[in-house]
This record gives C-alpha cells, sequence and structure tokens, in this order.
C-alpha cells in the first residue's frame, strides 16, 4: 500500500476534528458566566497542574497539559478570537475523538505498519529536534541580544539620503531653455510648473516628494542629486521628454525604528545561533553515509515502506 493511500486523507480527518473546536462554540458562547476577579483566577489555577486529569478514554488519561500543548497548536488568529471556555470544551473534545481513533489503531495493528512506524519515528525526531534547539536558542534571544544587533546593523548600513525635488515636462529642449529663461527673469518654478508641464505633477506646481536613489530614472536622478537645496538644473532629456529640475531639499534617511525590526532581527538571530549550536553538536557526534547511496528516484518508491521496519 501507498504513502498517498495511507495518508493522503490524513488532512480530511484533521480536519473533521479539528472542527471539534469549532462545533463546540455555539454551545459554549451560549451559556452564562459571570466575570471572576483576576486574583480570583489566579489562586483557583494554584489548585492544577499540568498532570491534572480532565478526561478518561478507556485507561488512558487526558491531562489539562495536553490541552495547554493543543491550544498552543492551534493557529494565533483562533486562539486571539475564541473565548477560553469555547477553545476548552472544543479541544477536549478534540482530544478524546483523537484518543479514540488512537485506541482503535491499537487495536488494528496500525501501529505495526511500517509506513505508520516511519511517520511515528520522523514526528519524534522533529520534536525532540525542535525542542531541544529551542530550549538552546530561546533563552539567548534577549532585548538586550537584540538592540545590539539593530546597533550593529545601523553602525554598518547607512542609509544615504533622499531629495525631495521639483520638475517642468516639455516636449522640447528649446521649450525648456525658455523655461530656464523665464525662471530667470523672476517667474516662479511652481506657477511655471502649472501653466506649461505636461507631466502629471504640474497641477502640483511640479512637485514630486521626497525619493532616493534608485527610484527614479538614471538621468533624472543623476541631474536631480547633483543639485543643492533650491538649484535648477540644465535641461535634462528621459524617456518622458525634457525636464528642468528644482532641488527644494536633501535630507540624511532615517534607519527603520527598532521595533519595526525586532522581529525580523529575532528570526535572524536565532537563524544564526541555531546554526553555530548545530554545527557545535556535528562536531562531537560521527556523521557518515556509506559509498554507495540509493539512486534519487528511490525517495519516490513509497512501496519500499512497506519492507522496512
Amino acid at each position: 500500500m501507498k504513502l498517498d493511500t495511507l495518508f493522503g486523507r490524513a488532512g480530511v480527518v484533521a480536519t473533521v476534528l479539528f472542527a471539534s473546536v469549532v462545533a463546540h462554540a455555539p454551545a459554549a458562547l451560549a451559556q452564562t458566566s459571570t466575570e471572576t476577579p483576576a486574583e480570583d483566577q489566579a489562586a483557583a489555577l494554584t489548585e492544577y497542574d499540568a498532570g491534572t486529569v480532565v478526561a478518561t478514554v478507556g485507561e488512558r488519561q487526558i491531562t489539562l497539559g495536553e490541552l495547554i500543548a493543543a491550544r498552543g497548536a492551534l493557529p494565533a488568529q483562533l486562539q486571539s478570537q475564541l473565548p477560553d471556555n469555547v477553545i476548552f470544551e472544543g479541544l477536549l473534545a478534540q482530544l478524546i475523538d483523537e484518543e479514540v481513533l488512537a485506541n482503535a489503531a491499537e487495536a488494528a495493528g496500525t501501529a505495526d505498519d511500517s509506513a505508520v512506524a516511519q511517520r511515528l519515528a520522523a514526528a519524534r525526531r522533529t520534536i525532540l529536534a525542535e525542542a531541544y534547539m529551542a530550549s538552546i536558542v530561546e533563552p539567548q534571544l534577549t532585548e538586550e541580544a537584540l538592540q545590539t544587533r539593530y546597533d550593529e546593523q545601523v553602525a554598518s548600513n547607512p542609509q544615504g539620503e533622499e531629495v525631495r525635488a521639483r520638475h517642468i515636462l516639455v516636449a522640447t529642449e528649446d521649450e525648456a531653455k525658455d523655461v530656464i529663461a523665464r525662471l530667470e527673469d523672476g517667474a516662479t518654478f511652481e506657477d511655471l510648473a502649472r501653466e506649461v508641464s505636461t507631466g502629471p505633477s504640474g497641477a502640483n506646481g511640479g512637485d514630486l516628494g521626497f525619493f532616493r536613489q534608485g527610484q527614479m530614472v538614471p538621468a533624472f536622478e543623476e541631474a536631480a542629486f547633483a543639485l543643492e537645496a533650491g538649484g535648477v538644473s540644465a535641461p535634462v532629456q528621459t524617456q518622458f521628454g525634457w525636464h528642468v529640475i528644482k532641488l527644494e531639499e536633501r535630507r540624511e534617511l532615517a534607519p527603520p525604528a527598532f521595533n519595526q525590526v525586532q522581529n525580523e532581527l529575532r528570526d535572524e538571530l536565532a537563524r544564526e545561533l541555531a546554526q553555530a549550536q548545530l554545527e557545535t553538536l556535528k562536531e562531537t557526534i560521527a556523521v557518515a553515509s556509506p559509498d554507495a547511496l540509493p539512486p534519487a528516484s528511490s525517495i519516490r518508491e513509497d512501496e519500499l515502506l512497506q519492507t522496512t521496519q
């Protein structure tokens, strides 16, 4: 039997079980409840621990710790949108259903199937690896460590500058020269832009707002960044026509705020710490593969799982 036969419908089963959480929502929401002061809730919680039994299925006990772990596996949006009583009752029903099915699977010898055994072993390996790495990495992801990483990146990556400019766009070089002559005779750039510019910014006095290098066509950008504040360019040709540019101001670009990049920094530092830990561990354990490996195409042969234990 192929893996896709065994597990191709796993998504359907998971959906049915997961739907328990939502299915119990109407009844749970309909129940009347009173608010309990936070201090009373805290006192009540001292009566329980992760080993507190919340259900028994056959000879198997389901504990509060399992419920807590199951809640952590729910999508964050669902955790935040549903009240605790809905999640509690829905997950309890889900774990009971799963245990009933697992019980039936044990009785039917499903766990002895080699494909199932392979998946169980893979799941165990993944869970252990993730839990171990989290125990090593998480304590190092402190606010101080993230702030240090932020300061280092800001110092090593200067942001450069951006400029605010206006322009007047006309069809020919002679028209651009006429614009410059009129400016020299005292016409204001804004009024002239409204009068003669064919660009969409003309109605706004030619104002293009702030832009940084790489945001405009090269010839326009080169001329704009070469100007001092208040300066006006010679005619500049681009594929859009002829421009006369006035530089209004230039300013240094500010780096993104720490809170804007904190999650990105955390992920980046976590990857580095995890990789470093992995490389250290590899130095302490022998890792080898045989000289002759199966052909790469063998990874597609699901039937091979039926011959291995």
